[in-house]
């Protein structure tokens, strides 16, 4: 069988000890045509040295030094204009994907599709738990605009990557759930295999309540970029979460609960898990407290 080439972009910074796991994960796939490209955004630990010793042993490993910090979506984009694959699909530098999880993502693609992704695994201290964003195996452009259901990547044409115009390189942050929104806007589904085949690694600073100032206005971004989109329930349940991330009120989060009971009762779970995270949180300030009395 004549396997097209697929690209796998590696968006990497001053994480040399943890992209060895995701170039592993990458080299022992199944599905063996691809083209591995690894973007250091300008590292100072010594993974560009990393990278240049898997150039010289993996033929198809391929890497770009960026001369100054750029972000994720300039090196993302970067990979993609390299890559030589008919089809284009990514992996951040601290996960990695299980062996078989380009071959499936292939034969499950489609031309009449905007992209195939698949469910994904998280892992925090060791422990894998199996994350499920929406138990639709075939999305549309509506159910994304409520929220990112996919998960960090996709599998897709180059050329599909080109023509959606790649990623926002202006985006603070949601740069991954703008790049479906515009992938779909222009193909009517795509398809989420239900079987896990990636691992997310989940630190501890992932799971912390505090938000940065970027991470926050870069999901306002995607937010006013998108809501002529959004359905009046949409931008209520968008406005949930980003009045969440802002740590804002109980009452303005309740206000903002939208009519659809689907998502007004997904609201109302999103609002009862930020309480439990603020009483988890106060508990472990004061916890830290103590131990100066």
């Amino acid at each position: 069988m004549n396997e097209s080439l697929v690209t796998i972009y590696i968006p990497t910074h001053n994480r040399k000890d943890l992209v060895v796991k995701a170039i592993e994960s990458v080299l022992n796939q199944t599905y063996k045509n691809i083209e591995i490209i690894v973007v250091d955004d300008a590292s100072s630990d010594g993974t560009k040295e990393l990278l240049k010793e898997y150039s010289q042993k993996y033929i198809n490993f391929k890497y770009i030094i960026l001369d100054k910090a750029s972000g994720a979506n300039i090196a993302r984009n970067r990979a993609i204009k390299m890559a030589q694959g008919k089809f284009v699909t990514g992996l951040d530098d601290d996960d990695e994907m299980l062996p078989d999880r380009v071959e499936k993502l292939v034969n499950a693609y489609d031309d009449e599709i905007a992209f195939v992704t698949s469910r994904y695994y998280t892992k925090s201290k060791e422990v894998l738990k199996k994350k499920i964003l929406t138990f639709k195996t075939q999305i549309d452009l509506n159910d994304v605009l409520y929220g990112n259901i996919i998960g960090n990547q996709v599998l897709t044409t180059k050329q599909k990557f080109i023509e959606s115009g790649l990623f926002d390189e202006k985006l603070l942050a949601g740069q991954d759930i703008d790049m479906w929104i515009r992938l779909l806007k222009n193909r009517q589904f795509a398809k989420i295999i239900k079987e896990p085949l990636q691992i997310v690694n989940i630190s501890d600073n992932d799971s912390r309540i505090t938000n940065s100032s970027n991470k926050i206005r870069g999901y306002f971004q995607v937010y006013f970029k998108h809501k002529s989109l959004m359905s009046i329930n949409q931008r209520k349940y968008r406005l949930v979460g980003l009045m969440i991330l802002k740590n804002k009120s109980l009452i303005k989060l309740v206000k903002m609960i939208p009519n659809n009971p689907k998502y007004m009762l997904l609201s109302l779970l999103k609002i009862f898990k930020y309480i439990l995270s603020c009483i988890k949180y106060k508990k472990r300030i004061y916890k830290i407290f103590r131990r100066f009395k």
